[in-house]
């Protein structure tokens, strides 16, 4: 049978290691060259490298990256003139589109679709809503977008944990966001034959805004780690932590705040012995780095391979209390053996039990008692963990996923 093009719409460089909408992007890339010719083209507004990753430089035909400077919408141009912050903060809230659709304009559309001229694409696949309109003239017989999490409800949990903190200005401007991501959902869904998210969460939602929309859900992938031997849990050694996340997400940031302020003071108070805790993540600010001194925790920034601190870890914790989608670095957690105890926000979107696969605690009390139940019966946090492990390997393991996203692509074929 011979291969067909598809052309793949990136936010990001695709990728098998970095933040989790990369490894969604990698895993959907690897997926899809198995049966069509890709090309890559990537609108790198969720940062990233601009270089082609390894992956893409084996699974991609051709690999292209949008410059963003010279592609920016005038009208957001504008606003970025403002000289009074507060003015331009207004203007900002005011513009049309959601903030990561600044560079969707006709200019850049039209050199995408240059890319695409030369090639017979039968299918067409976006990664992201607010890319969205820059595949609306792109011909293809089959086009799917991959949506990953419902924008609304993320940019509504980050308002209340603004909200929370008592930044009104952060809240109003993540209100603002949502209610542009809910037009643009509206406006872009018709546009694609499949739509594709991470969880039966998130499809519940955009099926009760759209019910006419063709939507499926592929989950993420737990990232590939290398398996290294374990660090004995004894309850006579000290007690170490662990959280993962791109700290330069307003989720993950409170995450670690919450973590060093209210769950740690907790947990050592009620610990028999000393407690250690380890945050991994690129983008600390220097708000959080003082937080961190005060409480001892040690910030690593980012890691390329998380595989000997989960070795050298007991528990693995996630005490997400806003924003949406299904958090990779607990299955990377799971896959790597380590017991985890979540919030109830922080689990949403895995298939994962309380007391089975992972302990979920809604508080700081109640999540440093978690801890501290684990920590003090290993037998117990070692059953949950490899319960855990093979939840992964029944419903998150790399090729489960990508059997899942081709069966949407079937009809292409």
């Amino acid at each position: 049978m011979a291969r067909k093009g598809l052309f793949f719409l990136s936010p990001i460089m695709p990728d098998e290691r970095g933040n989790g909408l990369a490894m969604r992007a990698g895993v959907a890339l690897h997926a899809l060259s198995r049966w069509f010719d890709v090309h890559l083209g990537v609108v790198p507004v969720a940062g990233g490298a601009d270089t082609p990753s390894p992956l893409a430089r084996r699974c991609a035909v051709s690999v292209r990256s949008l410059p963003l400077a010279g592609n920016l919408d005038p009208h957001f141009g504008l606003i970025e003139r403002i000289v009074d912050p507060e003015a331009r903060r207004r203007a900002r809230i005011s513009y049309p589109k959601p903030f990561l659709s600044r560079f969707c304009t006709g200019q850049s559309a039209s050199v995408i679709a240059g890319w695409c001229r030369d090639s017979d694409m039968s299918l067409i696949y976006v990664m992201r809503l607010y890319l969205a309109p820059l595949a609306r003239n792109l011909a293809a017989e089959f086009r799917v977008l991959d949506l990953d999490e419902d924008d609304v409800t993320t940019h509504r949990g980050i308002a209340d944990l603004h909200r929370r903190a008592g930044n009104g200005a952060g809240a109003e401007c993540n209100d603002a966001e949502a209610a542009k991501y809910e037009t643009f959902l509206m406006q872009s869904l018709t546009g694609f034959h499949r739509v594709l998210v991470s969880s039966g969460a998130e499809a519940d939602r955009i099926r009760r805004r759209a019910p006419e929309a063709a939507i499926s859900v592929v989950p993420n992938a737990a990232p590939v780690t290398a398996q290294f031997a374990r660090r004995e849990v004894r309850p006579d050694r000290v007690l170490r932590l662990i959280f993962v996340g791109n700290l330069g997400y307003a989720p993950n940031e409170d995450a670690a705040s919450f973590l060093c302020r209210e769950i740690l003071p907790r947990l050592r108070a009620k610990s028999s012995r000393p407690v250690r805790a380890l945050i991994a993540g690129a983008g600390t600010s220097a708000s959080l780095a003082s937080i961190a001194a005060a409480a001892d925790v040690e910030l690593t920034g980012a890691v390329r391979d998380l595989g000997p601190l989960y070795a050298g870890s007991d528990i693995a914790v996630a005490p997400i209390r806003g924003g949406g989608g299904t958090r990779i670095k607990i299955l990377e957690a799971f896959a790597s053996g380590v017991p985890v105890v979540a919030t109830p926000a922080g689990i949403e979107g895995i298939a994962a039990r309380d007391g089975e696969h992972v302990l979920i605690a809604d508080d700081a009390g109640a999540f440093a008692h978690a801890c501290l139940s684990l920590a003090n019966d290993p037998a117990r946090a070692q059953d949950i963990a490899a319960r855990a492990r093979q939840l992964v390997d029944t419903f998150y393991r790399a090729d489960v996923v990508e059997a899942v996203l081709l069966a949407n692509c079937e009809a292409c074929r």
